[in-house]
């Protein structure tokens, strides 16, 4: 037979146990929490220019002056989550981990400057570096007429596409939020009822490169303004296009064609 005493030290003997199980985690956990800022080494001066958050829209990356990486992915159904200490750094590539853990990622070249931004490609995708409160930049920089042809061509090409086939779903879904809050599909069939009705198809015109008839500007609203025509004869298509910039890419926020007498 058990008496009180003895159930008495059974049971503290229990808690004494469990006490230090808990003091035990706590105290691994510390030291793994200590072991790990510890690994982190100061960036030098010369990999300084990678400090900072760089982001997409489904990516970011924070590399710290301290040597640490906070990495964070969703692409698809696939997400990714890697916080560790940076071990090396350089043009071709990061190297993280601790112990037997390690992440790499594959840098395409140091940061450098594209349409006025800071660009970091990291596995194939670029990163956009983020203002102090991480915020993802807005282009400051008129595109070169490099980017500016496929960007009109193809704005334009789906406007055609739209006013032949009397219906802008297609044309709507490359523009803007803020040019889609404010014209609908069934708006744009009134807005464009002279070229339909007259059957007049500005893909026709759409000859070649266009020129600029004026230059390219991104106006105090934070617009970018294209203004050019396609060189056919007898008759040209004009046009004036905006567009805003919405990370990645410009998108439109208005078009004015017509077409004019050579």
């Amino acid at each position: 037979m058990i008496d009180m005493k003895t159930t008495r030290s059974i049971g503290h003997f229990v808690n004494t146990l469990h006490t230090l199980g808990v003091h035990m985690k706590y105290f691994l956990t510390a030291i793994i929490i200590f072991l790990l800022a510890g690994c982190a080494q100061p960036l030098s001066e010369e990999n300084a220019k990678y400090v900072g958050l760089w982001k997409s829209n489904q990516t970011s990356l924070l590399i710290t002056q301290a040597g640490r990486l906070e990495y964070e992915s969703q692409k698809g159904n696939v997400s990714t989550s890697v916080s560790m200490p940076i071990k090396s750094i350089d043009s071709s590539g990061i190297q993280a981990g601790f112990l037997f853990f390690s992440s790499n990622f594959e840098l395409q070249g140091i940061p450098k400057e594209e349409d006025g931004m800071l660009v970091l490609v990291v596995d194939g995708e670029k990163l956009y570096k983020t203002d102090e409160l991480g915020r993802m930049p807005k282009s400051t920089k008129v595109p070169s007429l490099d980017k500016l042809q496929p960007l009109v061509t193809n704005q334009l090409s789906l406007l055609s596409k739209g006013i032949k086939e009397k219906d802008f779903t297609a044309y709507l879904e490359g523009t803007s939020m803020l040019y889609q809050s404010n014209f609908s599909a069934e708006k744009l069939l009134d807005i464009y009822k002279s070229f339909i009705e007259n059957k007049i198809d500005i893909g026709e015109f759409m000859v070649g490169a266009f020129v600029l008839t004026k230059e390219p500007v991104i106006d105090e609203n934070g617009f970018l303004v294209v203004s050019g025509k396609y060189q056919t004869s007898p008759n040209s298509l004009k046009f004036s296009l905006s567009y805003v910039y919405s990370h990645p890419n410009w998108k439109s926020v208005g078009a004015n064609i017509y077409i004019d007498e050579e």
